[in-house]
């Protein structure tokens, strides 16, 4: 019997992130926006369109409180200091598990690059990091 994916709880979530298949760091979330522009066809001589062509998809989210070993990058970049100017792909693979059932399921972002950071800090002493990311590929599997 399928169950209905509406009322499932979904918790246990956890991230890892890795470069050419090897784990480099973790992170505590992300988010994923997949966009996916629109535009009207119209025909000469008339006010409504008749069409809609659809263009090409955009991937991109942020990274909050990720935790990567520099050093695990820097040995996968030949062990140079370049590392700073250089930003490998990189994938990430989110696990949420569904306690009413126990199955797992998996969100998995591929061949991503980093183009931004934001660190907020408040008078509690605590710190919220985000890294924005784009992607190329974005796979949800059981």
């Amino acid at each position: 019997m399928a169950t209905s994916t509406v009322n499932q709880v979904l918790t246990g979530f956890d991230v890892t992130v890795s470069i050419d298949q090897v784990a480099v760091g973790r992170a505590q979330a992300f988010d994923v926006e997949i966009k996916q522009g629109n535009d009207f066809v119209f025909q000469q001589g008339t006010r409504r369109p008749v069409e809609i062509k659809e263009k090409k998809f955009e991937i991109s989210g942020t990274i909050k409180r990720m935790f990567i070993n520099t050093d695990l990058v820097k040995k996968m970049l030949g062990n140079t200091n370049t590392y700073a100017n250089v930003t490998p792909y990189f994938d990430m693979q989110g696990y949420f598990k569904n306690e009413s059932d126990g199955s797992v399921k998996t969100i998995t972002i591929q061949k991503a690059k980093f183009d931004g950071w934001k660190i907020s800090t408040a008078l509690e002493a605590s710190i919220e990091e985000d890294l924005g990311f784009k992607a190329l590929n974005v796979v949800i599997g059981e």
